[in-house]
C-alpha cells in the first residue's frame, strides 16, 4: 500500500463477472440524495451492510453525528458529539465496523496547520447502537500515523488496528493489537525497510496472521508485493516477495500491489494493479498499466498468475489513477466490484464488467476537465459502501441543487441495487450517466520470480513507542441543520455581463424562466439546471423576444447581454401595416415573426447576429422589403405608397378617353391610376359624349363598358380638341370589388336642338354648298 495513493481524487467501478444476470432496469430503485450539514458538505463513514455510520463535519470544533441511512437515502441523526481533542490537533473517524451490540470506530489525530505540536496519533472508541460512548482510547506517536481499517480477531477477542506511519523509512505499515478487556494497546509493530513498506491487508487465521503488503525495500528499483505469516505474538513463520520480470530482467520502475485478498482451504488469492513508468528529467511517463491475479498455496508457493495490460486507443491507461483501487464482493452473487479511477482527458468513475480481453461498461459522469474544474466531484474518505441489497457511491459534488435552485456543494450518495448495476438509464436524469466506454485488456508478457525470507532480513519488524493521548467524545444536545437534497442535479453556472460600451438599453429587462435577472455592477451569475430554459427580453413599446436555451451539464456559459438581443426601432406609415420578419430565410433555422404596427408599438426585439428580411405589407399599398443584420440597436423606416388601380375602358364604337380632362387615346384602354376620384369622358364625332364620376379605391380593379348614342340625322360632327361635352349614352361599370352604382347623367345646360328650325338650317347649308361648286 502506498501512502501517496491514500487520498482518493476520483473513482472507477467495474465488475468481475461471469454469467451475471442483468436487472430489468434501474427505474426508481436508483436513489440519489445530497446532504449539507450546518452549511457544509459532511464526510460519511459507514459500516458495511447495516446503514449505520458517522457524518463528520467541522466548525470551530470537531463535530460528528451518529446516523442511520435508510434505503431511500434519508439520514436520521441518532446522537451528536463534540470531540475534545488534544490541544492543537484535529480528530476525525476513518473506519467503522459492527462490534458486539454496537460499533467500533477508529480514526486519526492530526496536527493542525498552525500548531506547534510534533505528535500525531490515532484513536479507537466503542459505541452502542444508541450512540452512547462505552469507551474511547487515544495514542500519540512521534511522527504521523493513520489507521485505515479495524479487524477483529474472533479467536482471541482482540482488535487489530491496521495503518501506516512514519516510524522508520517514512511510510511504514503498522499493526496495533488492542485488548478490549483491559482496554489497552498491547503491541504496535511496524514494517521498517529502507523505503516504503505498506500493509494492504491482514488475513486472520486461527493461529496466525497473514499480512499482505508491498515494498520498495527489496531491490531492483521496483515496488514488490510480499506475504508474511506471523504468529499471534508476531514471530515470523514464513515470508515471500515477488519480482516482476520482462524476459529474465527485472522491470525497472515497476510498481504492483494487492488491493484484494482472500483465503480459502489453504489457498491465498491476490488481486491488484500494476504500472510501469519511465522517469525523465522533467516528467514521468506511463509505459504500461493493468491488472494482475496470483494464487498461492498455504506454504506461499506460487500456483499461477496473470497480467493484463489496459489500453485505450492503443495507449496505456492507469486504472486507479490518483486514488484507491479495491475489490468488493457483492452479496448474493459471485461478482466482485473493483473501486478504482481512470483518467482520459479528465478523471471519471467507470462502471464495467471484466472480460477476458476488455472491461466494458459506462461512465458515472463527473466531467472534470481542465477548463471546467469547478464542477469536479471529490470522493470523501469512504467512496463506496454496501447496504443489504445495494451499493452506495459517495462523493462531494460542487454546485448541485434540488428544485429550489440554490447552489450547494453537497455530499452526494448514489444508491444502486446490485441487480440493476448493468443498466445506467436512471443515472441520466441526474446527469450522472457519461456514456459507454471500453478498456482493452491484453497479455502483458511478464514473468514472476519468488524471493523467500524477506522478513525480517530485508524488512525489519519494529516495536513502536506510543504514548497515551487524551480525547473525549461528548454527546451533546445539539440540533443539526441538515439540508437533504432529493434527486439533486448539477447546477450550470451562467454568467451574464455587459461591457462598458454596451448598447443594451438601460430600460430593457431580462427574464429567465419568468424570473427577472438583475444586472448589477455590470454582471450577474446564475445557477440553473441542465436542460431547456426560456429567456425573455422586454422593453416598453417593443415586442418581446423569447428564446429557448439548452444548457448542458458541466459546461460553463457566459453571455454578453449586448449579444443576447437586438432592438429594431420601426417607423412605419400608414398605421396598421403588417410587418413580416424572417431571420434568416435560407441558410439557418428560420426565426419567423408577423405583427401589425400600431401607435403603441415602437419596435421589436430580435435575436442577435442574424441576417433578416423585413417586409412591410398593407392592402392597397406597394409592399417594401429591406435586409438587415441584427446587432445592437437599429432603426428602420417604411413609407408605403398606394398600389395603382386598374381601370379597363371599352366602348362601342371606339371613342377617345378623357380622364380628369387628360386624353388617354382611343378605347379599348387599360389604365393604371392611383386611388382617388376621377371624371371619365368618352367622345366620338357623330355621337353623344359620355361622362361618369368614379371613386377608385386601393386594391380595386374596375371595368367600364359604354355604348355611345349617335346624334340624330348626323353625317358629320365638328372636330374639337377641347374636353368634349357629354351626351346621353348607355353604359355598364364593373368592379373586381363591390362599388357604389354609378348613374349616367347629361351635363348641366344641355338642350335638344332637333325640330323644324333645324330643317331650315340644313336647307340653307345645302344651297350655299351648291353655289361654291359652281
Amino acid at each position: 500500500m502506498r501512502i501517496g495513493r491514500i487520498v482518493l481524487t476520483i473513482v472507477l467501478l467495474s465488475i468481475l463477472s461471469t454469467g451475471y444476470v442483468s436487472g430489468a432496469g434501474l427505474g426508481t430503485d436508483v436513489t440519489v440524495a445530497g446532504y449539507i450539514v450546518n452549511g457544509k458538505a459532511p464526510t460519511l463513514v459507514m459500516e458495511q451492510n447495516g446503514g449505520y455510520g458517522f457524518l463528520v463535519f467541522f466548525d470551530n470544533t470537531t463535530t460528528w453525528a451518529f446516523v442511520r441511512l435508510d434505503t431511500d437515502m434519508h439520514i436520521t441523526p441518532i446522537r451528536v458529539y463534540h470531540v475534545l481533542e488534544p490541544k492543537g490537533h484535529v480528530v476525525y473517524p476513518t473506519s467503522l465496523i459492527p462490534y458486539k451490540n454496537g460499533f467500533l470506530v477508529a480514526g486519526n489525530i492530526d496536527v493542525r496547520s498552525n500548531s506547534s505540536s510534533s505528535h500525531w496519533g490515532f484513536w479507537l472508541a466503542y459505541f452502542d447502537k444508541s450512540g452512547n460512548v462505552v469507551w474511547e482510547r487515544a495514542y500519540l506517536t512521534r511522527f504521523t500515523s493513520s489507521v485505515s481499517r479495524i479487524i477483529v480477531d474472533n479467536s482471541t477477542g482482540k482488535i487489530l488496528l491496521v495503518g501506516s506511519g512514519c516510524f522508520y523509512s517514512g511510510s511504514d505499515g503498522f499493526i496495533g493489537v488492542f485488548n478490549p478487556e483491559t482496554r489497552k494497546l498491547e503491541k504496535l509493530v511496524a514494517l521498517g525497510g529502507i523505503y516504503a513498506d505498506g500493509i494492504d491487508d491482514v488475513i486472520v487465521l486461527r493461529d496466525s496472521y497473514v499480512v499482505v503488503g508491498s515494498s520498495w525495500s527489496l531491490g531492483d528499483i521496483q515496488g514488490k508485493p510480499f506475504v508474511v505469516r506471523f504468529t499471534k505474538d508476531f514471530s515470523v513463520l514464513n515470508s515471500v516477495a515477488f519480482t516482476l520480470l520482462d524476459g529474465g530482467t527485472p522491470v525497472k520502475s515497476a510498481d504492483w500491489w494487492a488491493t484484494y485478498t482472500s483465503y480459502s482451504n489453504g489457498t491465498i488469492r491476490l488481486f491488484g494493479k500494476f504500472l510501469v513508468e519511465k522517469y525523465g528529467q522533467k516528467r514521468v511517463t506511463l509505459q504500461k498499466s493493468g491488472l494482475w491475479w496470483m494464487t498461492l498455496d498455504n506454504n506461499f508457493d506460487l500456483l499461477n498468475y496473470s497480467f493484463k495490460e489496459a489500453t485505450v486507443n492503443s495507449s496505456p491507461i492507469e486504472l486507479g489513477y490518483s486514488g484507491v483501487f479495491k475489490l468488493y464482493h457483492l452479496p448474493s452473487s459471485n461478482d466482485s466490484m473493483i473501486v478504482s479511477g481512470v483518467y482520459l482527458d479528465y478523471e471519471r468513475f467507470f462502471v464495467g464488467w471484466i472480460h477476458n480481453s476488455s472491461i466494458d461498461g459506462y461512465f458515472v459522469n463527473v466531467n472534470r476537465s481542465p477548463v471546467d474544474y469547478y464542477n469536479s466531484l471529490i470522493p470523501p474518505f469512504t467512496p463506496v459502501f454496501k447496504l443489504d441489497n445495494s451499493l452506495v457511491l459517495t462523493l462531494t459534488a460542487q454546485r448541485y441543487s434540488d428544485v429550489n435552485f440554490k447552489a450547494y456543494s453537497p455530499l452526494l450518495a448514489i444508491r444502486i441495487p446490485y441487480t440493476k448495476l448493468h443498466n445506467p438509464v436512471a443515472l441520466r436524469k441526474n446527469f450522472l450517466y457519461g456514456g459507454n466506454f471500453s478498456i482493452k485488456l491484453k497479455n502483458a508478457g511478464f514473468r514472476v520470480k519468488e524471493s523467500r525470507y524477506v522478513v525480517p532480513y530485508s524488512i525489519k519488524l519494529l516495536n513502536v513507542e506510543i504514548h497515551p493521548g487524551n480525547i473525549s467524545i461528548v454527546p451533546v444536545d445539539s440540533m443539526l441543520n441538515i439540508v437533504e437534497l432529493r434527486d439533486p442535479k448539477p447546477m450550470v453556472k451562467v454568467d451574464i455581463f455587459q461591457d462598458s460600451d454596451s448598447s443594451f438599453p438601460s430600460d430593457a429587462t431580462i427574464y429567465i424562466d419568468g424570473t427577472k435577472i438583475n444586472i448589477s455592477s455590470s454582471a450577474a451569475t446564475l445557477y440553473l439546471f441542465p436542460g431547456k430554459h426560456n429567456v425573455t427580453i422586454t422593453k416598453q413599446g417593443f415586442i418581446p423576444h423569447n428564446e429557448t436555451i439548452d444548457l448542458q451539464a458541466f459546461v460553463r456559459y457566459g453571455f454578453d447581454i449586448s449579444t443576447l438581443a437586438s432592438f429594431l426601432r420601426l417607423s412605419v406609415s400608414p398605421e396598421n401595416t403588417t410587418i413580416k420578419i424572417i431571420c434568416p430565410p435560407s441558410y439557418q433555422p428560420d426565426y419567423r415573426f408577423t405583427f401589425n404596427i400600431t401607435s403603441k408599438i415602437k419596435g421589436i426585439i430580435l435575436p442577435t447576429a442574424y441576417y433578416c428580411l423585413v417586409t412591410a405589407v398593407k392592402d392597397g399599398y406597394v409592399p417594401q422589403s429591406k435586409e438587415i443584420w441584427t446587432f445592437n440597436v437599429m432603426n428602420l423606416t417604411f413609407n408605403l405608397t398606394p398600389e395603382p388601380v386598374s381601370l379597363t375602358i371599352s366602348s362601342n364604337p371606339p371613342a377617345e378617353v378623357f380622364v380628369n380632362g387628360k386624353s388617354y387615346g382611343r378605347t379599348p384602354k387599360n389604365l393604371s391610376l392611383n386611388p382617388g376620384n376621377y371624371t371619365v369622358v368618352l367622345s366620338k364625332q357623330g355621337y353623344q359624349n359620355y361622362s361618369v364620376n368614379l371613386t377608385l379605391k386601393p386594391g380595386e380593379s374596375k371595368s367600364l363598358s359604354v355604348t355611345l348614342t349617335p346624334l340624330e340625322n348626323s353625317t358629320t360632327s365638328p372636330t374639337s380638341t377641347s374636353t368634349p361635352v357629354a351626351h346621353n349614352a348607355t353604359s355598364s361599370i364593373t368592379s373586381s370589388t363591390p362599388v357604389q352604382n354609378t348613374s349616367v347623367q347629361p351635363l348641366n345646360g344641355e338642350r335638344n336642338v332637333c325640330g323644324p328650325a333645324f330643317i331650315v338650317v340644313l336647307a340653307l347649308l345645302a344651297l350655299i354648298a351648291g353655289r361654291k361648286r359652281t
